[in-house]
């Protein structure tokens, strides 16, 4: 019995701590077949708290100066660990790729999690294939690789977003 109550506490705790991310338009079914699908950060649009600059939240702590680059990382880290037995992963460049996938964070929130919005299309081109929103449940306002938390769940997350929807394309 006891066995039973630790398992269902540190299922919830698990559930706690993911991401939600939702397609809101378009589909993923383009992907189907697809090896490859790069990702890149797109910062030019965020707020702090919803109305305060950027930089203001940078400020809240000692910064590693290629922050961005590493936050990325752990997205396609915990992308990739999660889709590479369905034979698809992300990568930080184009080269070779049809897709992009491009997340926008718009807020940034005083504990650090962020939420936004994510853009799939074609490398090269304007028009989109999917528009997803996305919401961390993680963040930490001082780490030095600033999106560390945030970025390693939503990693996971797209990722079984990105499975399920190829999934269906393939029925």
């Amino acid at each position: 019995m006891r066995k039973i109550i630790i398992l269902m506490f540190l299922s919830i705790l698990n559930l706690s701590c993911i991401a939600k991310v939702k397609l809101e338009s378009g589909s993923l079914c383009c992907l189907k077949g697809e090896k490859t699908v790069a990702v890149c950060l797109d910062l030019t649009r965020i707020k702090y708290n919803k109305d305060l600059p950027f930089k203001d939240f940078l400020s809240l702590g000692r910064r590693v100066t290629d922050w961005k680059e590493r936050s990325l990382d752990y997205f396609v880290k915990e992308f990739n660990d999660e889709c590479y037995k369905r034979n698809l992963i992300v990568t930080t460049h184009s080269r070779g790729t049809k897709y992009i996938l491009v997340l926008t964070p718009l807020v940034v929130y005083k504990d650090g999690s962020i939420s936004g919005n994510a853009y799939l299309r074609e490398v090269g081109s304007t028009k989109l294939e999917a528009t997803m929103a996305f919401k961390s449940d993680d963040g930490d306002n001082d780490d030095p690789i600033t999106f560390k938390d945030p970025m390693d769940e939503l990693g996971e997350s797209f990722a079984k977003l990105f499975i399920r929807e190829i999934k269906k394309a393939n029925k």
